[in-house]
């Protein structure tokens, strides 16, 4: 994810710093809770919902 906004700063493209840390955090969070963007298959907990936007918030990143 750091690397994405990176280069976004490179191309002149503001990101406002809380949005920035909240694209982080979320993209932390999808890669640390098994299942939610690592396809755990153990992972039974996240709703459908959640899982749904996690996925689309960080392809569109």
């Amino acid at each position: 994810m750091g690397n994405v906004i990176q280069k976004l700063k490179d191309n002149d493209i503001h990101i406002h710093q809380v949005l920035e840390n909240a694209f982080s955090v979320m993209y932390g969070y999808t890669s640390d809770e098994s299942g939610i963007r690592h396809g755990g298959i153990d992972f039974t907990n996240a709703p459908s919902e959640d899982a749904k936007y996690m996925l689309v918030t960080v392809q569109v990143l």
